[in-house]
């Protein structure tokens, strides 16, 4: 009676933590996370060693609020040194940054954020290096990251 006590209480508990695993499987497989997410092409993968940092990097259609010059519109690829929900706080920011010597452009995606841009390029490999840059030399900062324009 004893043994059939400790098998039954060893298959409840095995077939539990099972039941508990492929629930969380099929909850992360059936509602995967759309918002937000950090897209690293195959290019940059090929680029990436040991000692490359990370850099995180989002596909937006944004449009420019205030216009430093018509050059840097046309540009593809933007370094974000902030966002914000409310354009007061996105100019106060901007204000600060470019005392800080960064050529500042303000943008603005579908969603209504203002995207604060220190740097604009056509060339991605600039735009990571300046990411980097900014990261290592500027603590404060080391959540830049790369907006990839898509419109």
């Amino acid at each position: 009676m004893r043994v059939v006590f400790v098998l039954v209480s060893f298959l409840i508990i095995i077939g539990g933590c099972k039941s508990k695993k492929e629930i969380a499987f099929r909850e992360y497989d059936d509602q995967p996370e759309t918002n937000n997410i950090d897209i690293v092409s195959d290019e940059s993968i090929s680029e990436m060693n040991e000692e490359t940092p990370l850099i995180t990097q989002k596909e937006e259609s944004i449009y420019v609020i205030d216009n430093l010059s018509h050059h840097s519109t046309l540009l593809k690829y933007h370094v974000i040194m902030g966002s914000f929900k409310n354009v007061d706080n996105a100019k106060r920011f901007q204000s600060q940054i470019k005392a800080e010597g960064f050529e500042s452009q303000l943008l603005q995606n579908d969603t209504g954020l203002y995207r604060v841009s220190a740097f604009s390029y056509e060339n991605i490999n600039e735009a990571r290096q300046k990411v980097i840059y900014i990261r290592k030399n500027f603590k404060k900062y080391n959540d830049t990251w790369l907006l990839i324009k898509t419109n």
